[in-house]
């Protein structure tokens, strides 16, 4: 057993230059060499950082089987000769030190005289922090790697489930209040009363769906931990997807295309009210969001820009776009949008929004499908060439204007003439065009619901009791 004590440490009347820098934290597990303290065995002794500093300054040091709790200013690196150092710590110095560091064409012992030509004590302190970078990603991807290992030995065990056996397990899940069942099951304690509620009706539909339920275990045993990790992570806010990269947007699609619409409505509240005609034109434009860098870029600042309660108005317009209120009639100066579009123009530029027009131009049948009854197609097409026509000095005083008119509203009304001139009388026909896009904010959030499973905390370390020494200033 690891025997736990503390040392007194020598006053000093005056803290030297070199050992000011010295004060610092060690990162965890940098080979370090014990000086000036007050009991003279442990000076010149090497150790090992095992902790962050504490509140009482000092850190914990591994010496042989003792835990020694000593403060910044009475350690320093451990230093070896540069020819002793393996190619990947010296890698690890030179990269620490300029992270544009090109190794193409160098030898061993072009690397040792770079490491020479640094301070020794910096070369080490480099290769510390490095090692110490290294080991905090490897110990993330072994967590990663555990869960993704838990994840799928859950899924084999639902696979060798009778139907009967996964429906009596989903029946039990309905009938137990939802914060009894977060106190039985830490997997279900981050989870909302809704998400437990799908996720009883998602046993039930693999109990009804052997099929869905083996396409489910196979997809999890091909799939990485970091892929496991993205699709079982809660996103507790949309923003967050503007994290999203088009292969993971890409990748919603495949996974949404893979059931029946029934089942999507069943998985998904946004859908209950959607039509299939709806539920595949949000498919379609996930896969073409993801095909427009330009569209993807536009949703992501727009979404990393918003307030929590500008999220809420725009879900509120989401879910009544999503259970089919449209407008009667096409969209004039007196009517307002399906979903408000203002944030949406806030940050777009004439390139993005070049970009759109051509899309839309592109997919006729997208642009077809998504206008407002009573809208004309050829009407919209002739807009759009008007528009591809304009120079750039025109195009970015139209957004402008739109910009305008979409903060003024109804009480203005002269911003609406004045932008509407700028238009050349065309802009209440380029409102309809950028309003037919609202409905991505939708898009946005589908397959982002899902469970979250607590991290555990694996940096938890041994508190080491301190006896102060009254001789020692520090």
């Amino acid at each position: 057993m690891t025997e736990i004590t503390e040392l007194a440490q020598e006053s000093a009347p005056e803290v030297q230059p070199e050992t000011k820098r010295e004060t610092k934290a060690f990162p965890m597990n940098a080979k370090v060499v014990l000086h000036g303290l007050n009991a003279k065995e442990f000076n010149d002794k090497a150790g090992i950082v095992k902790s962050d500093i504490k509140e009482d300054g000092r850190q914990e040091v591994l010496i042989g089987k003792k835990i020694l709790g000593i403060k910044p200013a009475n350690m320093k690196y451990e230093v070896r000769p540069v020819e002793d150092l393996s190619i990947q710590d010296l890698k690890a110095i030179l990269k620490e030190q300029d992270e544009n560091t090109n190794f193409a064409g160098m030898d061993l012992a072009d690397m040792r005289t770079l490491v020479k030509n640094i301070e020794t004590e910096h070369a080490f302190e480099y290769l510390a922090h490095a090692n110490a970078k290294a080991a905090l990603e490897k110990a993330k991807e072994a967590e990663l790697a555990a869960k993704a290992s838990k994840m799928k030995t859950r899924a084999n065990q639902m696979a060798d489930m009778s139907p009967d056996q996964i429906r009596q397990q989903a029946r039990m899940m309905k009938s137990m209040p939802p914060a009894q069942l977060r106190r039985m099951n830490p997997q279900l304690r981050n989870m909302t009363d809704e998400q437990i509620r799908q996720a009883a009706e998602q046993m039930e539909m693999m109990a009804d769906n052997p099929q869905m339920l083996q396409q489910m275990v196979n997809q999890t045993q091909n799939m990485s931990p970091e892929e496991l990790h993205r699709a079982t992570t809660q996103q507790q806010q949309p923003k967050s997807i503007a994290e999203m990269t088009p292969e993971q947007l890409l990748h919603q699609a495949q996974m949404m295309r893979s059931i029946s619409k029934d089942e999507l409505r069943k998985l998904n509240p946004q859908f209950a009210h959607l039509t299939d005609g709806q539920i595949e034109q949000s498919i379609v434009q996930i896969e073409q969001m993801a095909m427009n860098p330009s569209m993807l870029e536009m949703m992501k600042n727009q979404l990393k820009d918003m307030t929590p309660e500008e999220m809420e108005k725009m879900q509120k317009g989401m879910r009544q776009n999503g259970s089919g209120v449209q407008p009667s009639g096409p969209v004039t100066a007196g009517t307002q949008p399906p979903v408000d579009t203002a944030n949406m123009l806030e940050n777009m530029t004439g390139k993005q929004m070049r970009d759109l027009m051509k899309m839309m131009k592109e997919n006729p049948e997208m642009v077809q499908s998504m206008l407002p009854p009573g809208t004309s197609v050829e009407a919209m097409r002739s807009s759009l060439s008007m528009f591809e026509g304009m120079s750039d000095e025109q195009l970015d005083a139209t957004l402008e204007s739109m910009k305008k008119f979409q903060k003024a509203i109804a009480p203005i009304r002269n911003a609406y003439n004045s932008a509407n001139a700028v238009c050349g009388g065309h802009l209440v026909k380029l409102i309809i065009v950028f309003t037919l896009f609202s409905i991505t904010y939708l898009v946005l959030f589908i397959a982002t619901r899902g469970s979250r499973e607590p991290a555990k905390d694996l940096g938890a370390s041994q508190s080491v009791p301190v006896m102060e020494d009254n001789d020692s200033e520090f």
